[in-house]
């Protein structure tokens, strides 16, 4: 189409520029330098960068450009750029998905995250969740969400600011959306539960396979990823990591035993 010619055009023209073509005849770059500028309107996420960046590098290998000269120049002229280009957060992007149209008319927050957050929910409780004891009243914080309502909700409320807040998946650009208002020390809050890696794990799972079933493009998926698993030492107990100073013995229904921690990591 004439809009994707115009497109390569000026993607030819802004590389070849940055990249050192010095052939004469090579078109001149006549678009903006903003980088910062020309992205905003595109919510483009960390992982749609990477993604971009990563399929150039791919066509440039195919095509017989040495690795040397991709490690050397394409990857950190791309890194170099990706910050600019990448302005929106995952929240921001599926704000945009669910509701197209100005910035301002997006979806608020809440119904992007609140899905995923039930979601998981369902898959947390599951007969054969091996998570299922601390969301059933069986093992701390021995409140059975699944029964009471008023809990659930709490819960869910808390899991979605939670989730949304900075440096997470960042709803703040919705003005709208809820303050995270409960404990931010994870140690603290994890302290008495018997976490063990494979628990850790299937939490994890479940909030990324719901994502994924719900269309989430797979590089934000990934990154999702990357942010709980950022958590692992301060949550799972029972990790060789915990950065917790005891690690607790519990009972949890869904081991069906009670087991003794292993002894806790020494000092560094």
């Amino acid at each position: 189409s004439p809009q994707q010619a115009a497109l390569v055009a000026k993607l030819v023209a802004f590389f070849g520029r940055d990249l050192g073509c010095t052939d004469p005849a090579f078109p001149a770059y006549t678009g903006s330098d903003d980088m910062a500028a020309v992205h905003a309107p595109m919510t483009i996420t960390a992982g749609d960068a990477r993604l971009f960046n990563e399929l150039l590098v791919s066509t440039l290998r195919n095509a017989g450009v040495v690795a040397t000269d991709i490690d050397a120049i394409v990857r950190p002229y791309l890194a170099s750029h990706a910050p600019a280009v990448a302005q929106a957060s995952i929240c921001d992007k599926y704000r945009r998905v669910l509701s197209p149209g100005a910035p301002g008319t997006d979806a608020p927050g809440t119904a992007v995250l609140a899905p995923v957050v039930l979601g998981t929910f369902g898959a947390l409780v599951n007969a054969t969740s091996p998570v299922k004891a601390f969301f059933d009243g069986t093992a701390p914080p021995n409140v059975d969400f699944t029964a009471d309502a008023a809990a659930r909700t709490v819960l869910a409320d808390n899991l979605v600011a939670f989730f949304g807040a900075a440096g997470a998946l960042d709803c703040t650009a919705d003005a709208a959306f809820p303050a995270y208002a409960g404990r931010t020390d994870q140690v603290a809050v994890h302290a008495a539960m018997f976490i063990t890696p494979a628990q850790f794990e299937y939490f994890n799972g479940a909030l990324t396979g719901v994502m994924a079933g719900a269309g989430v493009d797979a590089h934000d998926v990934l990154d999702t990823g990357v942010l709980l698993e950022s958590f692992r030492c301060q949550i799972c107990t029972q990790c060789a990591c915990y950065e917790g100073a005891v690690r607790p013995t519990t009972t949890t229904a869904a081991a069906g035993t009670t087991t003794a921690p292993p002894p806790p990591p020494p000092a560094a």
